[in-house]
């Protein structure tokens, strides 16, 4: 899961690069690219949400301060 993280947040900051890049030479694919990296990084969140979501469900499961 963590590569996975590591691919988008990547492939969000390439494609946000290439956005700011092209904006000045055509206008709707600059504006493509910052919505394709928009959308990466809102995927991105989510999937470290649902991440430490698990995490801490797991933390609960195995909590034994009630000895």
């Amino acid at each position: 899961m963590a590569k996975l993280n590591y691919v988008l947040l990547i492939a969000a900051i390439i494609f946000q690069v290439i956005g700011y890049v092209t904006i000045g030479f055509h206008v709707f694919f600059g504006f493509g690219m910052l919505g394709i990296s928009f959308l990466l990084f809102l995927f991105l969140f989510i999937l470290m949400i649902v991440e430490r979501l698990k995490e801490k469900e797991e933390d609960d499961e195995n909590d034994y301060r009630d000895y």
